[in-house]
């Protein structure tokens, strides 16, 4: 077995390729976090801007959580970082970065 995962000239194919998978797993059963966080960091590689749509829909999930002791999968570690990258006024309403 090769595995070719990490070739530059094939890493748009496979992004996409995941994105249409991640796309129909949503679509049999929207709403779950992690593949949700997954879709969007897939399409922001791809300079897709409904990345960053999915990725709001994603902290509007967290943010009824942001209460409680722990995370609710490590995975939204990353969905954090994407938004500490942003300026503020493209935060999605009711998420505040003050550091």
């Amino acid at each position: 077995m090769r595995h070719y995962g990490y070739i530059g000239e094939l890493r748009q194919s496979k992004l996409r390729r995941g994105a249409r998978l991640l796309e129909l797993e949503l679509r049999e059963r929207p709403g779950q976090l992690y593949y949700l966080i997954e879709y969007g960091r897939t399409l922001w590689a791809l300079g897709d801007e409904r990345g960053h749509q999915v990725l709001c829909q994603a902290v509007a999930q967290i943010l009824p959580q942001t209460n409680q002791e722990q995370a609710p999968m490590p995975l939204v570690a990353l969905l954090l970082e994407y938004f500490l990258q942003l300026p503020a006024e493209q935060l999605p309403a009711g998420l505040t970065l003050d550091l």
